[in-house]
C-alpha cells in the first residue's frame, strides 16, 4: 500500500488533478473506474474523458500520512491545478484525522446476527450491509458497482 500524492494528467489539453491517498493504487483505480462508468465526481474531467489512453495516472510523492494534506496543497499550488486543472478547491488539512485507519469491535447483537448467516467473516457481512443500504438509497447509481468492487478488493 502506497501512501502519498498522485497526479492525473489529460495528455490532450494538459489539465491535471492532484490528489492524496492512503492507498494510491486503489484510489487511482477508483478514478479510472468512475471515469469509464461515466460517474466521476469531477464533471470537467468526466466531460474530457474519452478513453484511458488520453490520461496518465502517476505517483508524485510517497509520504507519511501526517504530511498528506500539506503536500497535496503544495502540489496544487505549484501546478496551479485549481485555475488550470481539474481541482476545484484547496483541500483542508484534516484529511489524516478524517481518514485515519479505524478499528472497531462488532457489537454483541451484530455478532449474533452474523452467526445466523452464511457469511465467512465480519468484513464480508459489513460489505454486504453497506452495498444493500446503498442500493436502497439509490438503486440506479452506477457508482454502487464500483464501490462494491473496491470493497471486495480491499477485503471489506
Amino acid at each position: 500500500m502506497t501512501i502519498g500524492i498522485y497526479l492525473i494528467t489529460n495528455k490532450t489539453n494538459g489539465k491535471v488533478y492532484v490528489g492524496k491517498s492512503l492507498d494510491i493504487k486503489t484510489r487511482l483505480y477508483c478514478h479510472q473506474s468512475a471515469l469509464q462508468a461515466g460517474t466521476h465526481n469531477c464533471a470537467a474531467m468526466q466531460k474530457d474523458w474519452t478513453n484511458l489512453d488520453k490520461f496518465t495516472f502517476e505517483i508524485l510523492e510517497e509520504c507519511q500520512n501526517k504530511f498528506l494534506g500539506k503536500r497535496e496543497q503544495t502540489y496544487i499550488k505549484e501546478l496551479n491545478s485549481i485555475e488550470l486543472g481539474y481541482n476545484t478547491i484547496m483541500p483542508t488539512l484534516t484529511y489524516t484525522k478524517e481518514f485515519a485507519p479505524v478499528t472497531f469491535t462488532l457489537p454483541h447483537e451484530l455478532k449474533k446476527m452474523m452467526e445466523k448467516t452464511s457469511y465467512k467473516n465480519s468484513s464480508e457481512f459489513i460489505r454486504e450491509a453497506i452495498i444493500d443500504k446503498l442500493k436502497v438509497l439509490n438503486p440506479q447509481n452506477k457508482t454502487i458497482n464500483v464501490i462494491e468492487k473496491v470493497l471486495k478488493e480491499l477485503g471489506v
